[in-house]
């Protein structure tokens, strides 16, 4: 599975993804094929790009829990824009809470790692399927970090709210790279961030927000962090923010976005794990307790450069599971010294495509051998004038059925 941005979209490639609606209908299912028209309306959804299956790739196996998890992101990504723009025109609303309740109950008591996955995103929806993602995100550590009801309520309704600022980012800043931000678009960035702190109205509480909510809102939202750009650390945060800005943090790395693709979950944990300064390792371990990150089935690249599968994941450290070698089919257990060797995960397999790709430049450059081109002429030749006499070429003439 590959994510393809919309512009390089082409006839024939299956999807990975299926694509809904705004009421959860299906549109397009897995493993559709696209046509000239499909194309044609992802671009007028304005979908960033799509998650496109490798040419001989099976679909991978989708559980009711993960169909279920798909229909409810499109489906109260619009409730939630409902609530924003509502909030944006100065109107009190009590339905924050009743989707903040929704979320934790669905995903703030589950027993088990959930297979979290990403949403297909457009330049107008990025910042409601962010929040609501990190939303989830926040309810699943939430519960690990064994918060109490009021707390995790709090913190779900920071994540639905967190970003609001930020919808009135100008477009020409949301498409650049990291790399190419300056300071005054961090700047901006800043601005528009602190902004979502005081279009709640934190001085009157206009919208009867929880205070927390307020706190957390008010503690995430003074700076934007950027590598280049450092803040001072989060050491004196509340562990509410440091939850809300580690789910930030790793949906924002691993979600489509307007200038990168994305990154597997494997890099965006070890960037979380790198920078302890910044991502609290309680809440990063929560996180990764909370979400498969390297499940059973997953394609995988070891550190001596071999293809492998999960075949058996690891509750304890997700990054010390089972693998099948694919080159030897060698079965190695990471987690026994011994076996591994001092292999290791480096990241997720982008793809099991094989084949070399070469461009159209570079074929250029080869010619046809002269007896071999006159033999392939002779062939067309013929094979023309057998279907002008209304016969088919003798490769494929059919054989007719032996009576009996």
């Amino acid at each position: 599975m590959k994510f393809v941005k919309s512009q390089d979209l082409k006839v024939g490639m299956r999807l990975a993804k299926p694509i809904y609606n705004r009421l959860g209908v299906l549109l397009y299912d897995r493993e559709s094929t696209l046509t000239a028209q499909a194309v044609t309306s992802v671009e007028n959804f304005g979908l960033i790009g799509l998650y496109i299956l490798e040419p001989a790739e099976p679909a991978p196996p989708l559980s009711s829990e993960e169909a279920e998890f798909e229909r409810f992101q499109t489906i109260y990504m619009f409730r939630l824009r409902e609530i924003l723009e509502a909030l944006r025109e100065g109107k009190a609303t009590r339905d924050i809470y009743t989707l903040s309740e929704t979320i934790l109950d669905e995903y703030g008591s589950l027993d088990h790692r959930f297979p979290f996955s990403q949403n297909l995103r457009s330049a107008e929806d990025y910042h409601y399927k962010h929040s609501l993602n990190v939303a989830i995100l926040c309810a699943m550590i939430a519960h690990q970090l064994r918060m109490q009801h009021n707390s995790a309520i709090a913190l779900v309704a920071a994540a639905l709210l967190h970003d609001i600022g930020l919808l009135d980012l100008p477009k020409s800043i949301m498409e650049k790279s990291e790399a190419d931000l300056t300071e005054q678009d961090v700047e901006v960035l800043t601005q528009h961030m602190r902004s979502s702190y005081q279009m709640l109205h934190p001085d009157s509480n206009l919208f009867d927000l929880p205070l927390e909510t307020l706190s957390i809102i008010g503690q995430t939202s003074q700076n934007y962090y950027h590598p280049n750009h450092p803040v001072e650390h989060n050491v004196r945060w509340s562990i509410s923010a440091k939850v809300l800005l580690v789910a930030s943090e790793y949906d924002t790395m691993t979600a489509m976005q307007l200038n990168n693709p994305p990154i597997s979950d494997i890099m965006a944990f070890r960037f979380l794990n790198d920078n302890p300064t910044y991502y609290d390792t309680r809440v990063v371990k929560a996180l990764t307790d909370s979400i498969h990150i390297v499940p059973r089935g997953c394609s995988v690249v070891l550190s001596n450069n071999q293809k492998a599968m999960v075949i058996e994941a690891n509750s304890v450290n997700f990054m010390e599971p089972v693998v099948l070698q694919f080159s030897d089919n060698r079965i190695i257990d990471l987690a026994n010294p011994h076996d591994a060797r001092g292999l290791r995960i480096t990241d997720i397999m982008k793809t099991m495509d094989n084949r070399i790709e070469i461009d159209q430049d570079t074929l250029k450059q080869f010619t046809v051998d002269e007896h071999l081109s006159t033999e392939l002429n002779k062939i067309r030749s013929r094979k023309a004038k057998l279907i002008g006499k209304g016969k088919e070429p003798a490769n494929v003439i059919k054989k007719k059925p032996r009576l009996l």
